[in-house]
């Protein structure tokens, strides 16, 4: 997706989006309280409420239907608002879902440090009332911001970064997914497949936090950089303007890459247990999306906290296991030669940024199957043999199999999202392209049942 089409889904919605923020505001007021500082007026003049007025659900309309001279946020406060002892007691509450986490912050003294950055990140009250309004109505995406937090502090460390730019970096992790609590709840809580239009709504997020940070009084313009950054990638195919490495941060892809991993951390448990281990196949997949600095700085810092290959896998489980596996990689490897043969084609045919953009997702993806080998027979068999014996000092590399599988499936719905929404943008540079995609889709939806390529 180009900056433009996402400038324009923001920019497009930027009432909704106002109004977005204002429904958790009103949501948050239901349960705490939220008082207008100042008298808030519309952009026509007109009072909307007095100071001193409390915001809740009694008085949504008011708050919602009108287009205000100012953002909301900018007029109210709210009690209560979190405060360092209470943030720093949640880095403690997620180093404590892993004992190699938990024994790693406690040797490092992390709480000190983390104490120091919060003092300064308390200096910016707009931003403290943002997080403590996603702690509220968004609790699960709160969780991870502090995960994302607490790895980009990290690595940033791991990598030397002086003391300002590890700042930024903190800064830049608790604020990172704001811009979320702006995108309209219903596509937020959608349990059905996104639309194109949809996705182009939630990758928005970036934009919006990039410019709420740029409106914070004395906040280093560094920082809404980072964050309008955090989902590019050093090989051009991230969002929202594609950028390549030598134009990102540093700082950026450290926070890309916490992202990252956090997300598979926290959603990916097997039979409900997290296990850094599992994110191991993950950084071996994606070595050339991110700074590779990062990626060595992440597993440096893996290897003190001496993760062991253990598998939750068990014999009783193994047959069913093994079974789904197979199937999983029959459906994975059929998408992965339709969609590698229409991007070969692409790029034999047509010159342009879009085909740039997927070659380099299917770049990643060639690698990842050429060094794993996932794919090819030989390996499949060694599956079957481990079904056959039993071999229990294996399970651990059957499910890292499984979590490659995942991966590869993920990278294949990229470059099927940066193709269709290039279809449905505004900035389609040669029809013949167009046409060359559109058919290349169709050919493959019809070529697969539809559970080989939900997105």
């Amino acid at each position: 997706m180009t900056t433009d089409s996402v400038e324009s889904s923001s920019n497009s919605g930027s009432n909704s989006s106002s109004s977005s923020y204002a429904e958790h505001l009103i949501s948050f007021g239901d349960k705490f309280q939220v008082t207008a500082h100042e008298d808030i007026y519309n952009t026509k003049g007109t009072l909307v409420l007095r100071k001193g007025a409390t915001i809740n659900q009694s008085i949504s309309e008011r708050v919602v239907k009108f287009k205000l001279l100012q953002p909301i946020e900018n007029s109210v406060n709210i009690e209560p608002a979190l405060t360092p002892e209470v943030l720093l007691n949640n880095f403690n509450k997620i180093v404590a879902t892993s004992p190699e986490l938990s024994k790693f912050h406690q040797t490092e003294n992390l709480d000190q440090q983390l104490s120091g950055l919060l003092k300064t990140f308390f200096d910016y009250p707009i931003l403290v009332q943002k997080l403590t309004v996603m702690s509220s109505q968004m609790p699960d995406l709160f969780q991870q911001t502090i995960a994302v937090t607490w790895f980009s502090t990290v690595i940033a460390g791991e990598l030397n970064l002086v003391p300002e730019r590890i700042e930024h970096v903190f800064i830049a992790g608790l604020i990172h997914d704001v811009g979320m609590m702006h995108i309209d709840k219903q596509i937020l809580n959608k349990k059905e497949v996104l639309t194109n239009a949809e996705w182009r709504q939630i990758q928005a997020h970036t934009i919006i936090g990039q410019k709420i940070l740029e409106n914070t009084a004395n906040l280093c313009p560094n920082i809404a950089r980072i964050v309008a950054e955090h989902h590019e990638r050093c090989d051009g195919s991230g969002y929202p303007a594609g950028k390549l490495g030598e134009k990102l941060s540093l700082e950026s892809q450290i926070i890309a890459l916490c992202d990252s991993i956090v997300s598979v951390y926290f959603n990916k448990s097997r039979d409900g247990v997290k296990s850094l281990r599992d994110l191991i196949p993950l950084l071996q997949m994606n070595t050339e999306s991110h700074f590779f600095s990062t990626h060595a700085a992440i597993m440096r810092l893996f290897r003190k906290m001496d993760l062991h290959p253990t598998s939750s896998l068990k014999t009783n489980q193994l047959d069913t296991f093994v079974s789904q596996l197979m199937e999983a990689n029959n459906n994975t490897s059929k998408r992965y030669e339709l969609i590698q043969e229409l991007v070969l084609n692409l790029n034999k045919s047509f010159s342009d940024k879009i085909v740039d953009r997927a070659e380099a997702v299917l770049h990643q993806i060639n690698r990842t199957v050429q060094v794993s080998g996932i794919f090819h027979p030989g390996y499949i068999r060694w599956i079957e043999q481990v079904r056959t014996e039993k071999l229990e000092f294996a399970f651990r590399e059957l499910e890292d199999f499984s979590l490659m599988l995942d991966e590869v499936d993920w990278h294949l719905t990229r470059i099927t999202r940066l193709l269709e929404t290039y279809l449905e943008s505004q900035t389609q540079s040669l029809p013949e392209l167009s046409n060359f995609i559109s058919t290349g889709l169709d050919n493959i939806s019809a070529e697969l049942k539809p559970e080989d390529f939900e997105l």
